[in-house]
Order: structure tokens, then sequence, then C-alpha cells
């Protein structure tokens, strides 16, 4: 073992399954484009993943590698905690851009933590080796050195399906 991932990697893992991911809950902060500042609690919606599968096109070139990974992902408007009207199109477009980002950030903090450790835990050289034997006889002897220098370009696609019981936000009496 080389090193372990925290929570935001492991999040990003996920994502990154070639395998059907088919269930969990994630947070959006709709006051920060990029969901790094600090949310208050209105500020926070809940998806929850329906539907998620990732794919990954690998290309060899003399410039270096780049894999393109494509996420696509379907969700439900899980929760919200303010008594703003959420449910508009312009603002479940707004959501559905910012989850992709949120995606999208977890994904490559765990490439960044992979690519540092040296380690291929995606199978990207296993994939270049079955897509392209000759290129992979130049890659191989090096592979932890060249994996840490893949550049990941990225197209992640989330779709809101269904909004459960709520039409509009119930105010809540105090």
């Amino acid at each position: 073992m080389v090193g372990s991932l925290d929570e935001k990697e492991t999040k990003g893992m996920g994502w990154l399954s070639s395998k059907e991911l088919r269930s969990g809950l994630f947070a959006v902060n709709l006051a920060s484009e990029d969901n790094s500042a600090a949310a208050r609690l209105e500020d926070i919606v809940t998806l929850e993943i329906i539907h998620s599968k990732a794919s990954f096109t690998p290309h060899v070139s003399g410039d270096g590698i780049l894999v393109e990974i494509k996420i696509e992902s379907d969700g439900n408007f899980y929760e919200q905690a303010t008594t703003d009207n959420l449910l508009t199109s312009e603002n479940i477009a707004r959501i559905e851009s910012l989850a992709a980002r949120v995606i999208e950030d977890h994904a490559r903090a765990c490439i960044y933590k992979a690519q540092s450790l040296q380690s291929d835990i995606f199978g990207w050289g296993l994939m270049i080796s079955r897509q392209n034997p000759k290129a992979w006889e130049n890659l191989k002897d090096n592979w932890p050195d060249n994996f840490s220098r893949i550049q990941v370009q990225f197209k992640v696609d989330f779709r809101i399906r269904r909004t459960y019981l709520t039409e509009q936000p119930v105010p809540i009496r105090s």
C-alpha cells in the first residue's frame, strides 16, 4: 500500500468507476461556483445519485498521454434547506451544472492523489496495453512515472430526473 484516499478522493473514485454507481447522496453549494466556499445551510441542496457511469478513452501521442473521461449521471433533487423556490427550469439547469462541477472536482482530486503516489488505481495502463500494444511497449518500463504525467480531459453530464414529493418548498412557521 502506497497511500490512502481521503473522503473527497474516495467520492471521486466512485465517480470514476466504470461499473455503474446506483446510489448515494451528495451536496451542492449554490453560493459557490466551484463548491469550495464555506456554505450556509440555506445554500446547500442535496442530490441523490440514481445512475452514474464513467468511460475512458486514452490517447497516446508524441506529446504524451491524454485520457478523455466521460461521466454520465442521473439523479434526483432530494433536499433543500431554503424556502426559495429552486424548482424552476432556470434553477434546475444551474443545479445540474454545479453538480457536474462537484463530480469533476471529486474525480480530479482522486486522479491527482493517484498520480502523486504513482499508482494506477484506474487500470489505464492495462487499457493502453490493450488498445495500443505498440505504444505500451515504450511506456511500460517507466509506467509509474508516465502515469503521473497523464493529462485528463473531462466531460461530465448530470441530469435531475425528478424532485420527489415537493413541487415547491414549504415554509416552516416559528
